[in-house]
């Protein structure tokens, strides 16, 4: 098949501007690799348009978002008080020394699913923060976290959460975009020649001195690189459960955008190598968390006891500033007062604390 010089020298300007040499070529030749070429130039001009374009987008849109959220009343406070619980919890686990990253997120995760954080005491996931029929739902990425109080999230506020808790006791952590896949996936395939925002999923990435590894609070694993395959294609990370999840660029606009735009910290976990992470790891970091809060467990009731009111206030804050200006509302598991005898009762707490599914 012949190229028509005219046609193509009409699109020329739009999409190879930057490309003199196939321009001649295609001036002065009729062969099937200029068409090859021109498809491929045209793919990847496409490409990065249809990046660079989007980017904008997000960038603009999380800039609209913040701005509007921020000018919201209560704003301010629930910022001010979210932060102090961070540094208040930072400074009551400080007490217990502990410098293993992984040991620590597997503690604050158990903590998260007990509903410790939470108003009620009880924590469970959102679907409905999932569903199609949720539009236009506006959050600020610098409060994901603080709808871990309300009793109520989904994997971004669990992992943010986390996160945040993490960065604020010296931990080294970022928030990380990933998707679940498998070995057939086009999303597998894509992500081999252009790394994008193709996420649907948030977890955490951990840097320490021994190597990076990715944590999910949401489903309670942890990954890395476990083959030469693997870590040569560096975005695919294989789970514990039998499961892989694309990770998204790391250094994509999502990415910056969730990581308060902090380009070093992530050019240095994308550039830090995967820590081994043994099979049982996990399950006897789980086994070593049920000791230590079952051996301190008054200590652990009585901190929460003390920030019970600070908790209510972020929890009450967080639907005022954040749902309430989203005309979408959320009941509570348990509607008591914060005066109810039995709501402060150390029994009845200690047993939302146990582990649900016990281990043998």
């Amino acid at each position: 098949m012949k190229v028509n010089k005219d046609k193509l020298k009409l699109f020329i300007p739009f999409f190879l501007s930057s490309s003199p040499t196939i321009y001649h070529l295609i001036s002065n030749t009729n062969i099937p690799l200029i068409e090859s070429l021109l498809c491929m130039s045209f793919t990847i001009y496409s490409i990065g348009t249809s990046n660079y374009i989007t980017d904008k987008i997000k960038v603009k849109t999380y800039l609209n978002e913040h701005n509007l959220i921020e000018s919201y009343e209560g704003y301010d406070e629930l910022l001010k008080y979210y932060n102090e619980y961070l540094k208040e919890f930072s400074e009551f686990i400080k007490y217990y020394k502990i410098e293993d990253a992984f040991f620590f997120n597997t503690l604050v995760t158990k903590l998260i699913h007990d509903g410790y954080f939470s108003f009620s005491g009880l924590y469970q996931y959102e679907n409905s923060l999932i569903s199609n029929k949720i539009k236009n739902y506006k959050e600020d990425v610098y409060l994901l976290g603080s709808r871990v109080f309300t009793d109520y999230g989904i994997c971004r506020h669990c992992a943010s959460f986390l996160n945040d808790i993490n960065n604020e006791s010296g931990f080294n952590s970022i928030s990380l975009l990933v998707r679940p896949v498998n070995e057939n996936s086009i999303y597998l395939k894509t992500s081999k020649l252009f790394p994008s925002d193709y996420s649907n999923h948030m977890v955490i990435g951990i840097n320490t001195k021994e190597g990076k590894f990715l944590f999910d609070p949401t489903n309670k694993s942890a990954g890395e690189f476990l083959s030469n395959a693997h870590a040569k294609r560096k975005s695919i990370v294989e789970f514990k459960k039998n499961s892989e999840y694309a990770v998204t660029d790391v250094l994509s606009t999502s990415s910056l955008i969730f990581n308060d735009f902090n380009y070093h910290k992530l050019t240095n976990f994308k550039n830090s190598d995967f820590k081994k992470i043994e099979d049982d790891k996990y399950l006897i970091s789980l086994k070593d968390s049920i000791n230590l809060l079952e051996g301190d467990r008054l200590r652990f009731l009585e901190f929460r006891k003390k920030e019970l009111k600070l908790i209510k206030t972020i929890s009450n804050l967080h639907k005022q500033v954040i749902d309430s200006n989203n005309n979408y509302h959320i009941d509570n598991i348990i509607d008591r007062d914060e005066d109810d005898p039995s709501y402060n009762d150390l029994t009845s707490i200690i047993q939302k604390l146990e582990l649900k599914n016990t281990l043998k």
